[in-house]
């Protein structure tokens, strides 16, 4: 995250310097531990030069001002300010005399498989490195998640949460894990919520990497789906389950497993209505499951091969990294010099 230590914090009252110093301090601290970066003017470097004594802090503070370009092209920064009275991306000094209030971005995500894919989307689309990225992974599946979103937003813990919608086709709501952080998200100063616009993460993967990780029955329909074009399909559809006979009582889910079918299907030989039928006699999905451990295999790969593959929901992977890169961008944490 980018904080900039505003002018206004050199019009502090006597009253108000131990608090001032104290907070400017932990900032410098975490920014010299890498935690985040920082943004200072010459005006303020000339206000606090002397009177800031701890050894990592000033040290920070002459680096700043001598040899930080801040080049960070990060497009939102959070402005410290003396009062405790703010605006939309302001945070008072007063929120930073803790030390823990300084440590690294939480990012909160269902397992953290997926906390670990969002940092490869952003330094796919953001051509950024790794050690660039500085956050504390935390995860809570399912219902679970919106508990953990709470404890967040109760602590006042500076954090972005990423969860899946859980939507099962076009039009349809906000499913389980997405209706219960929506539910629970109440303090948008200090957490950042974002809900994915797919059905889950898995939904994300690149569709030739679904592909070639698919088998059977899952693989045919996934060869289809790119030989046809049929790509927008895979925003809703369920990876790791298909589309069962109990999915389509719902008449929107219905509605989609049946333009699905006729989509990749020859209707002439077997209506849609005709194989429900069928599949009802056999006990079979009406579409199948691809995989469901996707996710796990796309991140033991390296790098080289992660990012050579063709994205498709561009659109998604450019929102999410434009977060997890404004919540998370960081000075590389090695020991400063000047």
């Amino acid at each position: 995250m980018l904080f900039e230590l505003t002018n206004d914090l050199c019009t502090y009252q006597l009253d108000d310097k131990t608090k001032v110093i104290n907070g400017i301090t932990n900032l410098l601290i975490g920014y010299y531990e890498g935690n985040h970066l920082l943004v200072i003017s010459d005006d303020f470097y000339d206000a606090f030069e002397s009177e800031i004594s701890e050894e990592r802090a000033k040290l920070a503070l002459h680096y700043l001002y001598n040899y930080e370009t801040y080049d960070y092209h990060v497009p939102v920064s959070y402005k410290i300010v003396l009062n405790d009275d703010c605006k939309k991306y302001e945070l008072p000094i007063s929120y930073f005399q803790l030390t823990k209030s300084v440590q690294p971005i939480h990012v909160l995500a269902e397992n953290p498989n997926d906390v670990d894919f969002y940092a490869v989307v952003t330094k796919i689309i953001k051509n950024v490195e790794e050690d660039r990225l500085a956050y504390i992974p935390m995860h809570g599946s399912g219902y679970s998640m919106g508990s953990e979103l709470t404890k967040l937003q109760n602590n006042e813990t500076l954090s972005l949460a990423i969860a899946d919608s859980d939507i099962k086709y076009p039009g349809g709501s906000v499913g389980a894990t997405g209706g219960a952080v929506q539910a629970a998200y109440t303090n948008g100063k200090y957490v950042k919520l974002k809900i994915i616009n797919v059905h889950e993460i898995e939904n994300l993967l690149p569709p030739l990497f679904i592909y070639e990780r698919s088998k059977e029955e899952g693989k045919s329909f996934m060869e289809k789906i790119i030989k046809l074009n049929l790509l927008d399909y895979l925003r809703f559809y369920d990876v790791k389950n298909g589309i069962s006979l109990n999915n389509i009582t719902e008449p929107g889910y219905n509605t989609f497993a049946k333009e699905i079918y006729e989509q990749i299907y020859n209707v002439k030989k077997c209506t849609y209505d005709r194989y429900v039928k069928q599949c009802e006699k056999n006990n079979k999905k009406i579409h199948p499951k691809i995989k469901d451990d996707l996710i796990k295999k796309y991140l033991k790969l390296d790098f080289g091969k992660q990012s050579s593959y063709q994205i498709y929901f561009k659109d998604e992977w450019r929102e999410i990294a434009d977060y997890f890169y404004q919540y998370t961008c960081s000075r590389v944490s090695e020991p400063i010099h000047v």
